[in-house]
């Protein structure tokens, strides 16, 4: 009954460590690969932008904006810098995960969901932010003094 106990125990962490070392891997290989994954990030975008509203949303060559026009004619273009790629601003959220997951054996799957939910929800109201205040209509206000 204890070496049962144990032996459960020990395969328990053994996937804890497994899964730990997989996020340590994704975690380096992010950092790595950040420039490829910025321009797929651009390229997505692209496409989720002419699949959902702006069928003529497309990326220069050698850019890393994406540009569409609004129905009212006006091109507008988004710039992805590097600083502000989504796998860069993930790697905080990586390693929190990491560390989560390796003080907390026994839940490592709950806490792991649990994060996904959490990046995917602020993706979420990142997305609607973004498209909202990039497709609201401005309206310039002048104000004149009425003195001559």
């Amino acid at each position: 009954m204890v070496t049962a106990r144990w032996l459960a125990l020990a395969r328990s962490r053994y996937a804890t460590q497994v899964l730990a070392a997989a996020l340590v891997g994704a975690l380096v290989a992010v950092a790595v690969l950040l420039p490829r994954l910025q321009s797929a990030e651009v390229h997505l975008a692209a496409l989720l932008l002419a699949f959902v509203m702006f069928p003529n949303a497309y990326v220069p060559p050698g850019t890393d904006a994406v540009y569409f026009t609004l129905t009212d004619g006006q091109v507008i273009g988004v710039e992805i810098s590097l600083q502000s790629a989504a796998a860069l601003l993930a790697l905080p959220l990586l390693l929190a995960t990491v560390a989560i997951v390796w003080l907390r054996p026994a839940d490592a799957a709950t806490v792991f969901g649990s994060m996904v939910t959490v990046i995917c929800l602020a993706g979420a109201v990142l997305l609607f932010v973004f498209v909202f205040t990039g497709t609201r209509r401005r309206v310039l206000v002048t104000v004149s003094g009425g003195h001559e």
